[in-house]
């Protein structure tokens, strides 16, 4: 009970913008598809979805979704690919879907043949193809207020796909109760603020990295950073270290669902602002999946424009509300990055736009319309354990 009433009153404080480093809130105004998003993620909290197995109709949708892409043995992934692409946005969605497995044996079981096992198969592989687990990370991330220590809510998968010569950092979404701390912290900062400090410039960083002069309007939410503190991005700096090291002519790709896609832009904008181990040059693209608003409009482009705005793909699946939370006046995605939007989130139809406000696309859905439904569903691929059951032999 005391669980469930902390996460709710941290969930209240969705889009309230608290302002007690520099004021901004004046500014902000809440737009009516985030008053929505507020009440029917509450809503969610009191009736939870109970997971029970894999029904015929998420085997049906995920073969459907397995038959769609295309094989990629005879290509490599790097900088010059189409990276919207529908195969390659279903290939890395695999990818971070498997990052809500609750341990590594599942991920690997999927990862090579075997016949007994219940899943959607290509030539007796996931559609993923055959790949290398090189890490699974579980760990306590997040260190706002109420954080349970003992909360393992930083969850991160680094995986080898040796046929396109890529490396793959894939950042789990919310799962857990320090997940619902972080997505309920709207506090707002600015990048003065020692939370931030950890991205602070050190010299490598391009021009277009540097942190502007001109920081009125320049502000993040607190909840994301707090689960990205120096100490979350050592960890994964070393992992990734030894994956590029191993492996010195594949490229670098970076996903996300939800707050995981939060981190990966956040990790994507750390490596090419300070440039790591050199990993800046190995960063081809970053895929994220129903990916909410970061901080303000000039904050999110600013990351943008570090990272290249032409790596990012941002994907959003038909009503789904959660990357419209927190939209208000000066909080938007950045208008310079492709939305690859998922006109049915069971089926195959995409529609690719520039920008948040292309009529096309997500923004042309009526905010009574948003809801959770189809968060987690990208062209019939679930982005939740259900995955991981395949690899149990789970079915129902």
């Amino acid at each position: 009970m005391i669980i469930t009433t902390l996460i709710f009153f941290a969930c209240l404080r969705l889009l309230k913008a608290e302002d007690d480093d520099f004021k901004i809130k004046k500014s902000m105004k809440t737009s009516s598809c985030a008053a929505i998003f507020n009440v029917k993620t509450l809503n969610k909290l009191r009736n939870p979805t109970n997971l029970t197995g894999i029904t015929y109709e998420d085997t049906m949708q995920m073969l459907n979704a397995a038959e769609r892409i295309q094989e990629q043995s005879d290509s490599t992934f790097n900088s010059q690919s189409d990276l919207s692409s529908v195969e390659w946005v279903n290939l890395f969605a695999y990818f971070q879907a498997y990052s809500m497995c609750e341990n590594a044996t599942d991920i690997q079981k999927m990862a090579l043949p075997n016949k007994d096992l219940v899943t959607p198969r290509k030539d007796g592989l996931l559609t993923s193809g055959n790949f290398t687990l090189h890490d699974f990370e579980s760990f306590t991330a997040y260190q706002g207020s109420f954080h349970n220590s003992s909360d393992l809510d930083g969850r991160y998968i680094v995986s080898i796909k040796h046929d396109i010569k890529v490396i793959i950092l894939s950042w789990r979404g919310s799962a857990t109760r320090n997940d619902a701390f972080a997505d309920g912290n709207g506090k707002l900062r600015g990048v003065n603020d020692i939370r931030f400090q950890h991205f602070s410039d050190n010299g490598s960083e391009t021009d277009q990295c540097k942190t502007p002069t001109n920081q009125d309007d320049l502000f993040y939410f607190s909840g994301f950073i707090l689960s990205m503190g120096q100490r979350v991005m050592n960890r994964v700096l070393v992992s990734l270290r030894d994956a590029t090291t191993n492996y010195p002519d594949y490229s670098l790709v970076i996903t996300g669902h939800s707050l995981g896609g939060a981190k990966a832009l956040l990790t994507a904008f750390y490596i090419s602002k300070l440039n790591p181990h050199e990993l800046r040059e190995r960063l081809v693209a970053i895929y994220t999946y129903g990916q909410p608003p970061i901080g303000s409009t000039k904050f999110s482009t600013w990351i943008s424009n570090c990272i290249g705005s032409q790596k990012i793909v941002r994907v959003v699946s038909s009503n789904d509300l959660v990357p419209w939370a927190r939209v208000a006046k000066n909080v938007e995605h950045p208008s310079n990055v492709a939305e690859v939007f998922n006109i049915r989130s069971s089926s195959n139809y995409w529609h690719e736009c520039m920008g948040p406000n292309d009529r096309q696309c997500s923004a042309g859905v009526n905010c009574a319309l948003r809801s959770w439904e189809n968060h987690s569903l990208y062209g019939g691929l679930k982005f939740n354990k259900k995955i991981c059951l395949y690899a149990q032999g789970t079915s129902q």
